[in-house]
């Protein structure tokens, strides 16, 4: 299914010119141009009612707004992979071995955690809560015993995600407030870095993208909930992306 949404600030999709590495739901990865690196393409996909769903131009809007915030968290000394955009649509990325876990960092109580532990939407919480999940359709949940008895993370590097993580979440909301949205939870991705030193520890970075699809948020004023996976009208994803759009790259005030 396909759903148009134009907007001036992206044009037309550009086809990638380079080897195709893999190809995901929402991102393709091709051969870099540089050594140990990688090429994001990012797709017109999102899921409605567990079906992908194609609408035009939100590729090149989840690009843009992970190049803002990514650059945004490398000033603050949070390392990420990102390099530099290469066109509208796509990444230039450094090369990392991915972590095979989600972490989903709660600033409030949203709809899936008011549902499973019984409690108030969109309540405050004292600190926030890290939560680790699979990255398959299921989503289901570990806990660091499983992330290190399954070898996904050793202990050392468990201490290190979340700290990055507590650090990356302080730095999106107070972002996020300066645009007018309240970050109420947020999914990131981590990954290795290697050095030539064989006895040196990887070093542990943020991987992926940050967008509407990984960022679950509320308007400030209204508190209308933005979060896309609380959605099943594509209208209203569609309306969501041109919310971010405008917040982002034509309010003037920001």
């Amino acid at each position: 299914m396909t759903i148009s949404f134009t907007s001036k600030l992206f044009g037309e999709r550009q086809k990638p010119r380079r080897k195709e590495l893999h190809q995901g739901q929402h991102k393709n990865i091709y051969e870099g141009t540089c050594e140990d690196s990688l090429v994001l393409f990012f797709k017109d996909a999102v899921f409605v009612k567990k079906e992908v769903v194609e609408i035009n131009g939100i590729g090149a809007i989840n690009q843009r707004i992970s190049e803002t915030l990514f650059t945004q968290l490398s000033k603050v000394g949070i390392r990420n992979h990102f390099i530099k955009s290469l066109n509208m649509r796509e990444q230039l990325v450094q090369a990392a071995e991915v972590i095979p876990v989600s972490v989903r960092v709660y600033t409030e109580v949203t709809g899936e955690l008011a549902q499973r532990y019984n409690l108030e939407k969109e309540t405050s919480l004292q600190k926030p809560i890290i939560e680790y999940r699979t990255i398959s359709e299921q989503r289901e949940l570990l806990s660091k015993d499983h992330l290190d008895a399954f070898d996904i993370a050793e202990e050392s590097e468990i201490f290190e995600i979340e700290s990055l993580a507590r650090r990356t979440t302080d730095v999106l909301f107070g972002f996020m407030a300066a645009k007018g949205l309240i970050l109420q939870a947020c999914d990131l991705q981590f990954g290795r870095i290697y050095t030539d030193d064989p006895f040196a520890d990887p070093e542990i970075i943020l991987v992926n993208e940050l967008s509407p699809r990984t960022l679950h948020t509320k308007e400030a004023l209204s508190e209308n909930n933005l979060s896309l996976s609380e959605k099943e009208d594509i209208s209203d994803i569609g309306q969501i992306y041109q919310l971010f759009a405008e917040r982002f790259f034509l309010n003037p005030m920001n």
